[in-house]
């Protein structure tokens, strides 16, 4: 339970610093899907269409744990080695509510004491980012 509130502490951090520096995560959208006609359907099992692609901004429901720590590791606002302890956090929290394999992954005294790091050396992190960012 430790490393499962530990992991939802680390998201809901970066969420906040997501929303205070107004980053944007963006997805592929589809719109205007035209089917072409019969004669271009070359594989039976398949529609070939024309649309428009876009990019888009995701909603915040979509900005999971991983894609929020991919953006601020990119951004060099989280260091290698934080990324290493909060993937290991997410790994383990994963198995809880994912119901993901738990074969090799075990949950001991270390990868709690990295868990609990991993939310101390998060919330560093951001408070000193969003301080120095204050005018």
């Amino acid at each position: 339970m430790i490393v499962l509130y530990c992991a939802s502490i680390i998201e809901a951090v970066f969420l906040f610093l997501y929303k205070k520096n107004n980053f944007e995560i963006t997805k592929l959208e589809y719109r205007d899907v035209q089917t072409l006609i019969q004669r271009y359907q070359l594989d039976p099992d398949c529609k070939f269409v024309i649309a428009t692609q876009m990019n888009v901004p995701r909603h915040e429901r979509e900005l999971m744990l991983d894609l929020l720590l991919k953006l601020f590791v990119d951004k060099n606002i989280i260091s290698k080695q934080l990324e290493g302890k909060i993937e290991k956090a997410k790994s383990i929290r994963n198995t809880f509510h994912l119901t993901k394999s738990r074969s090799g992954l075990t949950v001991s005294p270390s990868s709690i004491k990295t868990a609990i790091d991993a939310v101390y050396e998060t919330i560093i992190v951001v408070r000193n980012h969003v301080a120095n960012r204050q005018p």
